[in-house]
């Protein structure tokens, strides 16, 4: 009895075994001639091997036959979850080569079924209608479920390998691509399309159609949705069950974004899709100023020159942006991929080898080439700056009739976009990829009346700063490298911190303010003046000195001095002198135009005397800065003591 109990146990743990067995894909009608290129593959979905000694395949026209019988010591065996091909002589890469001649079906159904080799399992394909012969599936006599009638060279295959619900109406599609040996690939096609972003109380949302466009049921358990923003993974979320040939709205929040140009990206994750391509889609937001804005225009160029447009990154951050494009007025579109390191150039042209010729001086890796190249007119044009989803990040129109040829057009400040005014550059050719001729600078100066007297004394101050004149760097490149442009668009000085002391706090911010010294000394007075975006300061060291009350002899100024540094322009050293009357700790930095330390020259001790520092070009992370006006600055013992203008140029 206990004998035959376990016989009874191995025989039931054999039949659950083979369940996992299936027919899962079959070409039962080749293209062409059918002898010599049939096949059918099995699968084991189950976690164990099976070994198909004693099974059988049988074919069915007017009823069930024998085609193949598994010899009872063949040896064959299926692994876990692997594929076992049975194909007649001329099918590649069999595990078994027999003949098969499956009926083709056409006018009613017909059958193929597995069968184990106990006889207690099968598993059966009904393909093609009507039942007229009445053939059985493996849960009804007759069948009442059926898979389609294949085309020539298409295969019947399973929708998910090895799954298996007795319904071959449900379970079978037409393949098209046929993978013996290999996994099937249901054609479920998900797309996500009407990608929006909108702001709500300060915080980014996005929003998408998700729309199943086959006929199959899509789970919850199955497809997910990635969101990056530039390129970081923010999120990955689940979706609901999507219904087939149906569509469901998605949201989600983004959060808060930096100011700046972001690309957000979202991709569908669904393992069975066959159609791709329209799993991602990408889009951008502007939130705040662009970081691009277009800088000069070369559009009337000589037959040895070329078009071309500089975009200017205003920003500390680099961008890689691929699909920027150039609009024009009549819709012609100039079209590149860039690369834009911060507070940088590139431009834009159609022959970058020309162009190199042209402008020897130019850094290549700063010439893009565009894909595409609109026409600039020479007269009235409109250039808008954007990327493929449309997103605007800047834009200008000229009329060119004014402007000689092989002159550009530049924007005379890239950091204002309030007062946006563009002018005829001075160089001929243009400066591509160096800052423009003409900039918006500020000239601090002041007087004092009186700058000498008694305790206690009240000194007027006097602004004689100008904040909105442009100057011009001329093409001489001369010690005499600033004049003032005849422009009537002048930018007025708007704010001033005067510091009568040089104790580095403000003490007002009138335009022409009164100060009362009341204890004797030698004062250094310093103004720093602002037009909103650009800043000077000047400093008058030992300007003030005040005397006791008792009239003593004044106190002598104390000799500390910075001078202007040799050679000015210069390209690309220059020396800086500065003299102290005591052994002090001093501080000589170099600034940019934005008012930005960009180089550290020294900040240590030195004895009282004249003393040289060099700079080289570079800032602090020994890389060479670009052409343009920058200011150094003389630190003694914590106080400012002068700040002067240089030029470097390439």
């Amino acid at each position: 009895m206990k004998t035959f109990g376990i016989v009874i146990f191995w025989i039931l743990i054999g039949y659950l075994f083979a369940q996992g067995v299936v027919i899962n894909e079959v070409l039962y009608d080749p293209d062409g001639s059918d002898s010599g290129y049939e096949w059918i593959e099995l699968y084991n979905n189950s976690d164990q091997s099976v070994n198909l000694n004693g099974w059988m395949i049988r074919k069915a026209g007017s009823q069930f036959e024998l085609v193949y019988a598994f010899d009872l010591f063949s040896g064959y065996t299926i692994p876990s979850h692997s594929y076992f091909l049975i194909g007649e002589e001329f099918v590649p890469d069999t595990d078994l080569t027999t003949s098969l001649a499956f009926q083709n079906g056409g006018s009613e159904t017909d059958g193929i079924r597995l069968i184990s080799a106990d006889g207690l399992y099968t598993d059966t394909i009904l393909y093609d209608s009507p039942n007229a012969n009445e053939l059985p599936d493996d849960i009804s006599n007759p069948g009442e479920y059926f898979a389609p009638d294949v085309s020539d060279g298409n295969t019947l295959a399973r929708k998910h390998d090895g799954e298996d619900s007795n319904n071959c109406e449900i379970d079978f599609f037409e393949c098209e691509d046929p993978t013996p040996g290999e996994a099937n690939f249901y054609p479920i096609d998900i797309a996500i399309y009407n990608f929006e972003i909108y702001e709500n109380d300060g915080e980014y949302w996005l929003q998408i159609v998700i729309e199943n466009l086959s006929t199959e049921n899509v789970d919850n358990l199955a497809a997910s949705i990635n969101i990056a923003v530039n390129d970081t993974l923010i999120g990955t979320y689940g979706l609901p069950a999507i219904p087939a040939e149906s569509t469901i709205d998605f949201s989600c929040q983004i959060g808060e974004l930096a100011n700046g140009y972001h690309q957000i990206a979202i991709e569908l994750i669904y393992i069975y899709d066959n159609e791709l391509e329209n799993n991602y889609v990408e889009n951008s937001i502007l939130n705040g100023a662009s970081p691009f804005v277009l800088n000069e225009i070369m559009f009337k160029p000589l037959s040895t020159n070329q078009e071309w447009v500089e975009i200017f990154n205003r920003t500390e951050c680099g961008y890689s942006v691929y699909n920027l494009m150039i609009t024009d007025a009549s819709g012609s579109i100039i079209s590149f991929d860039a690369e834009i390191p911060s507070q940088n150039y590139i431009v834009v042209c159609q022959d970058t080898i020309l162009f190199l010729q042209t402008y020897p001086e130019v850094d290549p890796q700063k010439v893009i080439f565009a894909s595409d190249w609109a026409s600039l007119n020479n007269t009235e044009e409109t250039l808008i700056l954007s990327d493929e989803f449309e997103t605007k990040l800047d834009s200008t129109s000229y009329n060119g009739n004014s402007c000689p040829s092989d002159f550009s057009i530049e924007r005379i400040d890239p950091f204002d976009d309030e007062n946006i005014l563009w002018s005829i550059c001075t160089d001929s050719l243009g400066t591509p990829t160096l800052p423009n001729s003409v900039l918006f600078l500020v000239f601090a100066d002041f007087e004092a009346m009186p700058t000498i007297g008694s305790a206690p004394l009240d000194v007027q101050f006097t602004d004689l700063s100008t904040g909105g004149l442009p100057a011009i760097i001329s093409e001489s490149k001369n010690l005499d490298y600033l004049k003032i442009a005849e422009n009537d668009n002048l930018r007025d000085i708007i704010s001033w911190e005067w510091d009568f002391d040089n104790d580095g706090f403000v003490d007002s911010n009138e335009q022409n303010p009164i100060h009362n010294y009341d204890e004797e000394g030698v004062y250094t007075v310093s103004l720093t003046v602002s037009n909103g975006t650009n800043t000077e300061t000047e400093i008058k060291v030992d300007y003030i000195i005040v005397n006791s009350v008792s009239g003593d002899i004044g106190l002598l100024p104390i000799n500390t001095k910075l001078y202007q540094n040799n050679p000015n322009p210069f390209n690309p050293t220059t020396t800086i002198e500065f003299s102290i009357n005591n052994n002090s700790i001093v501080e000589l930095s170099i600034y940019n135009i934005k008012g930005q330390k960009i180089k550290t020259l020294a900040n240590n001790d030195f004895i009282k005397g004249n003393h040289s520092i060099i700079w080289n070009g570079v800032d602090k992370l020994d890389k060479p800065v670009s052409s343009g006006i920058y200011y150094y600055k003389l630190n003694v013992n914590g106080k400012t003591e002068a700040v002067k203008k240089c030029l470097l140029l390439k």
